[in-house]
């Protein structure tokens, strides 16, 4: 029975934790329409607000997925029975530890789903979110700027990693696009503080980070070939290595479709940003940039390996 209830609860909690992330993300957004009007407070305080609802609600459904209802629980409602303990949740009575109770107990736990910086990240935002919502500072535009950049950081790596439950096989982008709704997922795209926390994200994770030849964002890690910006993923595309950088592995090009086009097809490299025409030899499938470099190469109609 409290098997059941667990669960309920967690997705319950979980359900609305991405409620109270979108309604945030859909309102910081909608200050990149106009840059000239500026932040209004009033929309930066019920973003802050809306991100630290997310983020609580997601701690408690992690922690109950984790360690059970119990955990969550003040300490005069630890001990109850389970029948007791679902009776005062169907009476709007159950109470829950505080936000830093529920810190404390996680960090206390060992679980490695967040790091020290993590943890630093979550204390300094709930001590701007409190000063903003009960002290209403006199912030100055640049104040409110960077706080954008601070609010989309905050959910990008650290509230998403708990709401995806540590799993680091999902990406934020695609835990993004699928929650979110694709209308929402354009607009962050499009978004700067966006852009700018997928970057250092990706950067954390890959050691090559180009150009994604689908949203043009510095975003594409080389070794997981996925962007982290728009969530594409290179299944098809084949890459060679760029004759003008010298990067390995650079240029992509449509290897589908290429021997439809007479084994021709335009490829560009994802480093420098170089194009050209890539032969891609039917016989024995190497390819090259016949624009540039001919000499000891296939050509149309001549395979130098046969």
């Amino acid at each position: 029975m409290m098997i059941e209830f667990d669960k309920v609860l967690k997705e319950s909690l979980w359900n609305n934790s991405i409620i109270f992330l979108k309604d945030a993300i859909e309102r910081i957004v909608s200050t990149n329409i106009d840059r000239e009007i500026g932040t209004e407070r009033g929309l930066i305080l019920l973003t802050c607000s809306s991100i630290q609802v997310s983020m609580e609600l997601a701690l408690k459904s992690f922690i109950i997925d984790n360690y059970g209802v119990r955990s969550i629980l003040v300490s005069s409602q630890y001990r109850m029975q389970d029948d007791e303990i679902i009776r005062l949740y169907n009476s709007n009575k159950i109470r829950t530890k505080t936000f830093e109770e529920l810190k404390k107990f996680l960090k206390q736990n060992n679980n490695n789903i967040l790091t020290e910086d993590d943890y630093d990240i979550i204390s300094d935002f709930q001590k701007f979110r409190n000063i903003i919502v009960h002290f209403i500072p006199n912030l100055s535009d640049g104040d409110y700027f960077d706080l954008e950049y601070d609010v989309i950081q905050y959910a990008i790596h650290v509230l998403i990693k708990i709401l995806k439950n540590g799993d680091d096989l999902i990406k934020s982008s695609e835990f993004l696009e699928h929650h979110l709704g694709w209308e929402l997922r354009e607009k962050l795209i499009k978004y700067e503080p966006y852009l700018h926390a997928m970057s250092s994200l990706v950067r954390q994770n890959s050691d090559k980070v180009f150009d994604c030849i689908n949203c043009g964002h510095r975003t594409f890690s080389m070794e997981e070939q996925i962007c982290y910006s728009c969530n594409f993923e290179n299944h098809f595309y084949y890459l060679i290595d760029c004759c003008f950088c010298k990067e390995k592995k650079s240029v992509i090009y449509d290897n589908l479709n290429i021997k439809g086009n007479n084994h021709i097809m335009k490829g560009v490299c994802l480093n420098c940003g170089e194009d050209g025409m890539i032969y891609q030899c039917p016989d024995c499938e190497r390819a090259h940039n016949i624009e540039v470099n001919c000499e000891n190469q296939c050509l149309p109609g001549k395979c130098i390996n046969k």
